[in-house]
C-alpha cells in the first residue's frame, strides 16, 4: 500500500510522464517498423503488377507471330534457341541475420543478333514477343531476391 504523501505522489506523477514517453517512443518505433515494412513491400508487389502486363504483352505478341510464321517455323526457333539459365543463390549472413542473395549467372535478356536464329526473315512480333519474356526472367529473378530474403 502507498502512503499518501506530497513525495509519493511526486514519484508517481514523474514514472507517469516517464511511461507516457516511452508509449510514445514505442509508437514512434512500430510507426517506422511499419513504415520501413511498407517501403520493403511496394517494390515487391509493383513487381509483380508489372510482370503480368509484360506477361499479357509477350502472349499477345507470341499469338501474332504464331499467325504471322507458323506453329512449325516457331516451335523450330524454339528449339534451336533452347538455352539453360542458371541461378546462384548464396546465403549470407550480417550480425547474426541470414538471408538469400539469388543472382544469375549470364543476363536474362539477349541481343537479337544473340539469340541463335536469323531474325531477319522472321516478325517483328516474334521478336518483341522473344524479348518480352527473356524481360519477364529477368524480371522474376530481381523478384526471387527480394522474396528469397
Amino acid at each position: 500500500m502507498i502512503q499518501l504523501t506530497r513525495t509519493n505522489l511526486l514519484m508517481l506523477r514523474e514514472k507517469a510522464g516517464s511511461v507516457v514517453n516511452s508509449m510514445r517512443v514505442l509508437k514512434a518505433r512500430k510507426q517506422a517498423l511499419v513504415r520501413e515494412f511498407l517501403d520493403t513491400t511496394r517494390p515487391f508487389l509493383r513487381s509483380r503488377a508489372e510482370i503480368r502486363s509484360t506477361y499479357g504483352k509477350a502472349i499477345q505478341e507470341l499469338a501474332l507471330s504464331l499467325g504471322w510464321e507458323g506453329k512449325d517455323s516457331i516451335e523450330s526457333i524454339s528449339a534451336v534457341t533452347a538455352r539453360p539459365f542458371e541461378v546462384e543463390i548464396t546465403e549470407k549472413s550480417i550480425w547474426g541475420l541470414r538471408y538469400k542473395e539469388v543472382t544469375a549467372l549470364e543476363p536474362a535478356v539477349r541481343a537479337p543478333g544473340k539469340r541463335g536464329y536469323d531474325f531477319l526473315p522472321t516478325s517483328s512480333h516474334l521478336d518483341e514477343g522473344i524479348n518480352l519474356f527473356e524481360k519477364i526472367m529477368e524480371s522474376m529473378v530481381e523478384m526471387a531476391a527480394l522474396r528469397a530474403n
